[in-house]
């Protein structure tokens, strides 16, 4: 929640943070995918790009998930 809660920061670095972060929880970050999915339209490239490779390893890792 505190990470998800970050990606809403008026900080670049709070929210750059916090997508980086997020890409290494695997499918317990599923409920973070909406935010992240608004973070990587983020005006900013330093939290539109670690927000999208997010969003990529967390719906892999939900595939793989029996």
């Amino acid at each position: 929640a505190v990470l998800v809660e970050a990606l809403e920061s008026d900080t670049t670095l709070f929210r750059r943070a916090a997508a980086f972060s997020l890409s290494f929880c695997g499918e317990e970050a599923a409920i973070a995918l909406p935010a992240l999915q608004k973070a990587a339209t983020d005006f900013d490239r330093a939290v539109r790009v670690p927000a999208r490779e997010a969003v990529t390893r967390i719906e892999a890792a939900v595939a793989e998930s029996p």
